[in-house]
């Protein structure tokens, strides 16, 4: 009921009420279900604090989660939605839902439930049962009133019905489209009336017809989670069909525990060891991720679970008077049978017959295949390899020494492990063999004495563990063709460091090949090493320059990983044990005195590896910024991953755009060890999250981590209304420096006591793309003399593509005389929607997703961002146009207004946000319009360089890594 509003609302009146309707009783019955210990003293003050954001009830008359989903200014508010009534919402009538429940909350947040009341309700469709059209979020008036007046959000789900056939939730007055999501739905209850052949609905299949037949279930309607489950792929993996009983109703009872999967796109086991607590709760997993899981990003099956996962492989043949070895070293290249192959034969001016030979087998080469012979001798294997990796166009490489060979499956084995994509370096078994090819023993005690006991069966760990001890050791790639990397830039220095090597060059760049990544080890994949006279490997320990490259080899180690004294004592004592043993004593003095253990593990400035949190390869300003500056610590030499909440759904030119030198890990490196033992394994020094699902991963669980953390803010982290999630207050703990772009980003954290001191606002930055857009104003029928629009964003709600296509079609209707064109780059729902309204005008070029975003704004004269998106801080594409010169019309949200402005003025201009979206479309042709003057358009585009120059990719992550010091200064 709507009370009447005082002239002034008096703090104390508010307190008053809020007391008056406090149940202390209910609230802590709440938390002692919960599991909450000890209780709070003071029940009232933990509700205001930190009670409401878990979504726990203030009495059993108000529902928090049902309040904040009905009533949107009470999200934005950002405080408790009790609060938020007593002061405000009661006296505008609002709708107070009362509790369904006794205990805490059964949905993670807001935010998920939110994103799975969307997920259900069709716009389309309820906006056709509106007498007349409203301006307003149509989910947001359906929760309101909609539901009152009997309409339905889709077609699945008849409201009438659902309260009908659900009395007690018609009692209760809750919103039976929320009381669905919240409950029902687990509960089973049904959304529409069934058909009236549901009988047959229920009815097992015959065990006759199916083994002789397509299997075909008809699955019960309007249950989402049948609407994932494949009857067929399911019956697959069963000796025998069920009798009585559905194949769906069968996994839903039993089949999940036995661990069958529902679809191939669900992996039953996989889902509940990634997902502990899912597992611990007894959970069906398919019904939590079809509930829950799919909206909060958690993947279903292994990313790298590809079977059709057919990379380019570079095989590269570096030959120098191996001209009797050549045939069998070709032709078990030839006869690989992983076919997926492009050979490269280097020839350094050898002086036997090696050309010919190479001629002459190449003539029967069943891949691409190209040849570079030396006029000059480069002198130096390591050259050769350089000039292979530029000529290279496969995703990996692998270098096949001339005089050696390998097994026909040896691809086979090794390929498919770089579906994992923190994978760098594959490793198969190296054994020798004599001068005729004959096997020989002896690289099974090499192995055995940098590790024993790990070489029979396949091993994948991370850079740092591996160079933590075996790789310390000894080194264990003895022979390059006996691995496949990724195909990688190395730089020009990192080459000239090698060729200084005689003999541990190839140790050295291994180093760098494999930098943060993983090295995954299968004995299956195997190589042969040819030991004869003109073998260099075995003619060396009598140099000194063998134990000084070794040495040095080592110091290297340490420069970016730490090793265990075990290791370090045991190379030193094996290095010492060969120096007397060749009798380099005698010459060159004590080996003591030349090598001390001291020194090699004296403290250094060793480089911090850093590991770059972010959602995933999805397409979006917070995903690409992360990615970008993990690319650009890479190209400053940096050891640096990124760690991906979701790697199951990726854009692929956000993969392409990926530099290969930066591994990614996934969530399920975290598992089942958790956070920590990842950290240790990786040898992660800093971690620097960007987005709210990597705090989850973190910190969902509680715990505390050794490491620094710092967290950039780019709007994930503000939920819907701005609700500060239970998990940031795990994260205060954690937490060395909070970076935020605007001001907006710090709305979670109100009426949090901070330290100021361990927040700083950044600007992002962003590498020039030098790419040319995919199409040409010509290709696309725009006259020279026309102003071209460009409108760039995902499709999603309140991002302004209706704004922008119904105020260009404003503003043609102004100036039909004026040629301009209005490009919309992007997919999504609301792309789709924004295309309907655009009704086939020819002037509106709707272009889909693209990458080459610089080169469209270099052919376009206005940049338009009119978004109005809660979450909008800093966008990226801001940066993007002013980068290409091209003025920017932007809505004062976020950070735009200043990322436009100098002392000289704006670089285009910036409306004032308003929420009427009529009055907002008039503003925006009208702001518009000023782009059709050249003269404007000259001044804006003159001030686009200067506000660019703030927003570069160097001085960004300089600031970072300055960041970093401090943090890791302040943690030890």
């Amino acid at each position: 009921m709507e009370e009447h509003a005082p002239i002034q609302i008096v703090k104390a009146d508010a307190r008053q009420w809020i007391v008056d309707h406090f149940d202390s009783a209910f609230y802590r019955r709440q938390l002692r279900e919960a599991g909450v210990d000890p209780l709070p003293q003071r029940a009232l003050r933990h509700y205001l604090e930190e009670g409401w954001i878990a979504g726990f009830d203030p009495s059993p008359r108000f529902s928090t989660e049902l309040y904040l989903a009905l009533h949107e200014e009470a999200r934005a508010a950002g405080c408790a939605p009790l609060e938020y009534h007593a002061s405000i919402g009661r006296f505008h009538g609002a709708e107070v839902p009362p509790s369904d429940r006794s205990v805490g909350p059964g949905i993670a947040s807001v935010e998920t439930m939110m994103s799975e009341l969307r997920e259900l309700f069709d716009d389309e469709y309820y906006r056709e049962q509106l007498p007349l059209p409203i301006d307003d979020d149509l989910l947001e008036h359906y929760l309101q009133s909609g539901w009152r007046q009997g309409l339905n959000p889709s077609k699945s789900f008849e409201t009438q019905y659902y309260l009908e056939t659900n009395p007690d939730v018609a009692e209760s007055g809750v919103n039976p489209l929320l009381h669905f999501v919240r409950h029902g739905r687990t509960e089973g209850r049904r959304t529409s009336c069934p058909p009236s052949d549901q009988a047959q609905v229920e009815q097992p299949l015959d065990a006759s017809v199916a083994t002789s037949a397509p299997i075909v279930e008809a699955l019960p309607e309007g249950d989402p989670v049948a609407a994932f489950f494949d009857p067929a792929y399911y019956a697959a993996q069963l000796d025998a069909l069920p009798d009585g009983v559905s194949l769906f109703r069968h996994f839903m009872d039993s089949g999940w525990r036995q661990r069958l999967d529902p679809s191939p796109t669900f992996s039953t086991a996989y889902y509940l060891e990634t997902n502990p607590e899912v597992a611990a709760a007894g959970i069906n997993p398919f019904l939590h991720w079809v509930n829950y899981g799919r909206h909060e990003k958690r993947p279903a099956v292994p990313y790298h679970r590809q079977p059709d996962f057919t990379p380019l492989v570079s095989v590269i043949v570096p030959n120098f008077n191996h001209a009797r070895f050549l045939e069998q070293r070709l032709c078990s290249i030839f006869e690989q049978t992983y076919r997926h192959v492009e050979l490269i034969v280097l020839d350094d001016a050898s002086t036997d017959d090696s050309r010919e030979v190479i001629d002459r087998l190449l003539e029967r080469c069943p891949f691409p295949h190209r040849t570079v012979f030396n006029a000059v001798g480069t002198g130096s294997p390591f050259r050769q390899w350089q000039r292979g990796l530029a000529m290279a166009e496969g995703a990996l490489v692998w270098i096949c020494e001339s005089d050696d060979f390998a097994d026909s499956r040896f691809l086979e084995h090794l390929v498919p492990g770089f579906a994992d994509l923190s994978v760098k370096m594959a490793l198969g078994r190296i054994e020798f063999c004599r001068a005729d090819g004959e096997p020989r023993s002896g690289m099974g005690g090499f192995r055995d004495g940098a590790e024993a006991g790990i070489w029979d069966r396949p091993v994948t760990r991370p850079a740092a563990q591996w160079f933590r001890s075996a790789f310390a050791k000894r080194n264990i790639v003895t022979n390059v063709g006996g691995c496949v990397f990724r195909n990688q830039q190395v730089p020009e220095a990192l080459w000239d460091r090698a060729a200084q090597f005689r003999i541990a060059g190839d140790w050295f760049l291994y180093i760098h090949l494999l930098g943060s990544g993983k090295l995954s080890y299968s004995p299956e994949a195997i190589s042969y090493f040819r030991q004869h006279e003109a073998n260099t490997s075995a003619r060396n320990f009598d140099k000194l320059y063998y134990y000084d490259e070794c040495w040095e080899v080592q110091k290297e180690i340490r420069r970016y990983w730490r090793v265990d004294q075990e290791a370090g004592n045991r190379f030193t004592e094996d290095l010492a044990y060969q120096y007397r043993h060749f009798a380099l004593d005698r010459d060159h003095g004590p080996f003591e005195d030349r090598f001390t253990l001291e020194s090699l593990n004296a403290p250094s400035d060793r480089m911090p590896h850093v590991a770059v949190g972010f959602l995933g390869f999805e397409t979006g300003g917070g995903e690409l910024f992360p990615l970008l500056l993990a690319n650009e610590y890479a190209r400053q030499g940096m050891m640096v991953s990124l760690i991906a909440a979701n790697l199951t759904d990726r854009n692929d030119d956000m993969v392409a755009r990926l530099d290969p030198r930066v591994p990614v890990y996934s969530r399920d490196d975290l598992f089942p060890a958790g956070p920590a033992a990842l950290l240790d394994r990786a040898g992660i020094d800093v971690i620097h999250s960007h987005s709210v699902l990597i705090e989850n991963l973190f910190f969902e669980r509680g715990g505390m981590l050794k490491q620094p953390y710092v967290v950039s803010m780019h709007g994930s982290h503000n939920l819907p209304g701005g609700a500060l999630d239970r998990l940031l207050f795990r994260s205060l703990r954690n937490v060395s420096y909070w970076v935020y772009t605007a001001e907006k980003n710090l709305d979670v954290f109100a009426g949090i006591p901070l330290d100021r001191s361990r927040f700083v606002k950044m600007a992002n930055g962003m590498p020039r793309d030098e790419r040319d857009a995919p199409f040409t104003r010509t290709s696309l029928g725009i006259g020279e003399d026309a102003t071209v629009f460009t409108f760039i964003a995902r499709g999603i709600q309140r991002k302004g593509w209706r704004a922008s296509v119904e105020a260009f079609k404003l503003l043609k209707e102004r100036h039909p005389d004026c040629e301009m064109h209005l490009l919309m780059i992007g997919e999504g729902r609301f792309a789709e929607r924004s295309a309907e309204i655009a009704a086939g005008d020819p002037n509106i070029h709707f272009l889909g997703y693209q990458s080459c975003i610089n080169g469209i704004y270099r052919m376009s004269d206005c940049a338009l961002v009119p978004t109005r998106f809660e979450g909008e801080s800093f966008p990226l594409c801001v940066i993007q146009a002013l980068q290409e010169g091209c003025p920017v019309l932007g809505n004062d949200v976020g950070e735009i207004r200043s990322m436009l402005t100098s002392d000289k003025g704006v670089a285009g201009a910036v409306t004032v946000n308003m929420r009427d979206t009529g009055g907002f479309i008039r503003l925006v042709a009208d702001t518009m319009e000023q782009f059709l003057d050249p003269a404007f358009r000259a001044t804006a585009r003159s001030l686009t360089a200067e506000v660019a120059d703030r927003f570069s990719m160097e001085a960004c992550a300089a600031a970072y890594r300055h960041l970093y010091e401090q943090a890791i200064a302040m943690a030890q």
